[in-house]
């Protein structure tokens, strides 16, 4: 599609959405061909137009026009409550409350959130920084908090959002440089060690291994305890990623099984888990030369923990 198609598609569907915008002006129309002047791409324009409508010409309360720009002003403090707001706008909570949800359609609450979550969101896609700074930087105080809401919001993980972004990224980027000599994409594999992921969790076996495989790792995977058993004869991995609660038997009957069929090579194996009862089966996972690895940890916290052994051995 070329771009004045672009803009004429465009242009009628923010003529519609004026239409149920209470005839407000300048119209939506108007703001999106004055922007021209800024050079700014037709659909970024278009966002534009529509955020502002959404956020303040959609809405007609004066009280909630203010509350929504303290919000967007100061949403990373993790202080900011619909008290906090209310008070400063000098009304009761309970009124800024109704008049929010009448005004637009959700809570205050959940307007904070989604308006955190989002801008999460944008950082785990654009940016390499550890999921912890982004769930800190956008207010929230509480790592598993933020896993629950950011899978009721994206449904998936932000480890899970952050690796549909890795693949187009990558690729974009390889197709700026040059033709890679066949030879570099053999020793890179050579340079990482092989790993077994066990985990019967999908989105988390194939989040894991797509961003290991990117790394330079030789990645097997397998959804439950004996296909992991038969991986591991096959792939003679140097690491095993597994996970504690498997559909056909715990972490250590499968480490137990494991350890009785490996010969020669001693593999280490990380056991990935958000069960933390499983931290007093302690002595016994060290005993079977295993490591204890949340599941709440960043991926890159889990590859730098899977590279580790791999140097020592």
């Amino acid at each position: 599609m070329v771009v004045p198609d672009i803009n004429a598609v465009l242009l009628d569907v923010l003529s519609i959405l004026h239409s149920h915008s209470g005839g407000r002006l300048p119209s939506l129309v108007e703001r999106y061909l004055a922007q021209r002047r800024d050079f700014a791409d037709p659909i970024t324009r278009f966002r534009e137009c529509v955020d502002d409508l959404i956020k303040y010409r959609g809405i007609g309360n004066s009280v909630v026009q203010r509350a929504v720009a303290i919000v967007e002003r100061r949403f990373t403090d993790c202080r900011l409550t619909q008290a906090a707001v209310a008070e400063e706008l000098g009304v009761m909570p309970q009124d800024l409350s109704m008049l929010f949800k009448q005004h637009t359609g959700v809570t205050f609450t959940e307007y904070l959130r989604n308006m955190r979550l989002d801008r999460a969101a944008e950082l785990l896609a654009a940016t390499q920084r550890r999921i912890k700074e982004i769930w800190v930087e956008v207010g929230y105080n509480d790592a598993s908090n933020f896993d629950h809401q950011f899978r009721e919001r994206f449904r998936t993980t932000p480890r899970g959002y952050r690796a549909l972004w890795i693949s187009p990224m990558r690729e974009a980027s390889a197709a700026l440089q040059p033709r890679a000599n066949p030879r570099a994409a053999d020793e890179l594999a050579t340079d990482h060690a092989s790993v077994l992921i066990v985990d019967d969790n999908d989105g988390t076996r194939e989040t894991i291994a797509q961003y290991l495989r990117l790394s330079g790792y030789r990645v097997a995977v397998a959804a439950c305890g004996q296909d992991g058993l038969v991986e591991a004869r096959q792939a003679a991995p140097r690491v095993v990623v597994l996970d504690y609660n498997l559909p056909d038997m715990d972490g250590l009957d499968w480490l137990r099984s494991f350890r009785s069929q490996t010969v020669g090579v001693n593999p280490s194996v990380l056991l990935f888990t958000a069960d933390w009862e499983v931290v007093e089966r302690s002595e016994e996972i060290r005993s079977l030369g295993a490591t204890f690895v949340s599941k709440l940890c960043d991926i890159e916290e889990l590859e730098r923990l899977i590279a580790s052994p791999c140097g020592r051995t």
